[in-house]
């Protein structure tokens, strides 16, 4: 049984706000994470820039890092700041998204490239799955619509 903690027919039941709760808490936890992994891996980043010089495959490591930064940092305000006009918040969000996916799955192609020795047919295929995942994240971004809320829609006050 479900109850109710207001008498509004559009408050949200005890466990919704229980489950958006945790949700909350697994943001901050992932973003807290990624943060922290970042900030200790920054010295080892800096060396390696240093003694090797600033190459294709980590310059696109870096947009890798920072796209994926920038994606966990908006969906986390997404899910706990009040947004008035979310469009803005959901394009900044799918470009982040787009990008993160973009050149983390272009990474992972340079690095089954190196260990297959350029093989083409092995080429061939993870070029494939990346484009296809990448395709497929610009696909869901740009079906992203926002949705007004059934409560403001009938203006419906708390």
């Amino acid at each position: 049984m479900s109850s109710r903690s207001t008498g509004s027919p559009f408050a949200p039941t005890e466990a919704d706000a229980l489950d958006n709760q945790v949700l909350y808490y697994l943001e901050i936890a992932s973003f807290t994470l990624y943060a922290y992994d970042w900030l200790l891996s920054a010295s080892d980043d800096v060396e390696i820039v240093s003694r090797g010089g600033l190459s294709w495959s980590i310059a696109i490591y870096f947009l890798s890092r920072i796209s994926e930064f920038g994606h966990m940092l908006m969906t986390l305000l997404f899910a706990l700041a009040p947004v008035g006009n979310c469009e803005v918040f959901a394009v900044v969000l799918a470009t982040f998204a787009v990008g993160s996916i973009a050149c983390t799955s272009f990474l992972f192609f340079l690095r089954v490239r190196a260990v297959y020795l350029q093989a083409r047919y092995i080429t061939f295929i993870f070029g494939g799955l990346g484009l296809v995942m990448v395709a497929v994240q610009i696909f869901n971004s740009t079906t992203l619509r926002p949705v007004l809320h059934l409560a403001e829609h009938l203006n419906i006050r708390k």
